[in-house]
């Protein structure tokens, strides 16, 4: 049974809709704390370089804190560009990262049903099969092992399950009309 924010992307059909992740408060906890760190990592670089330190714990310190900076600003930029627009021809994902963009489209008829991925007992994102891509050595092993071929990573805010039962019911609906 889909949520709320399911049930009003899934009233928007034939789309096209675009789902973006939200901001919630673990998210923002998590970049809230990894800035911090890196202030903090920062001071103590600071700190140490004033009154002379070695000169391996101004660069630990200093790489700390571009680590963790780093970690708050891909977190944030995520934020901001990952979507997925659904519409009667398919799906298009948006993945952002600190480097760049990168846009992919999933025409309806080319990808099979959708279907939470675990790992052990986590899961780790939205599983689907998607014809267009060649079948490997990899692909056999993956297809063995119960992997499929293609997977969502972010879930928008949804939770695995919410998108992939979002995911079958808008494919269901564009490939019936």
């Amino acid at each position: 049974m889909l949520n709320d924010r399911g049930e009003q992307v899934l009233a928007r059909f034939p789309g096209p809709v675009t789902v973006r992740p939200v901001l919630t408060p673990s998210v923002g906890l998590f970049i809230a704390v990894s800035m911090l760190i890196a202030i903090a990592c920062v001071w103590g670089a600071w700190h140490a370089w004033r009154f002379n330190d070695s000169g391996s714990s101004i660069w630990g310190l200093g790489l700390c804190a571009a680590f963790f900076a780093l970690v708050a600003a891909g977190s944030a930029v995520m934020l901001r560009t990952n979507s997925i627009t659904l519409d009667r021809a398919g799906f298009e994902v948006v993945d952002g990262t600190v480097v760049g963009r990168r846009k992919r489209h999933f025409p309806w008829r080319d990808v099979s049903a959708f279907k939470v991925q675990s790992f052990g007992s986590r899961d780790y994102g939205v599983a689907f099969d998607d014809a267009r891509k060649r079948a490997g050595i990899l692909a056999k092993v993956n297809r063995a092992f119960g992997f499929r071929n293609s997977t969502l990573l972010e879930d928008y805010s949804l939770g695995d399950d919410q998108l992939a039962e979002l995911l079958n019911h808008w494919r269901d609906r564009a490939l019936g009309s």
